[in-house]
């Protein structure tokens, strides 16, 4: 089954909750293709982002 067994891939949880959804693009959900290091890497660039 792996990690994506539960998460809305589909993002029909976040269009129901997401405020004026008709009025404004919903973000689209994928799966990661990038592995675990990802995440990583997206924290560093945020830091690095965030102290310039």
């Amino acid at each position: 089954m792996g990690l994506a067994v539960g998460i809305d891939l589909g993002g029909t949880k976040l269009r129901r909750r997401l405020p004026a959804a008709g009025h404004r693009p919903v973000a689209e959900i994928r799966a990661a293709k990038l592995g675990p290091a990802a995440g990583m890497v997206g924290a560093a660039d945020l830091a690095r982002v965030g102290a310039g």
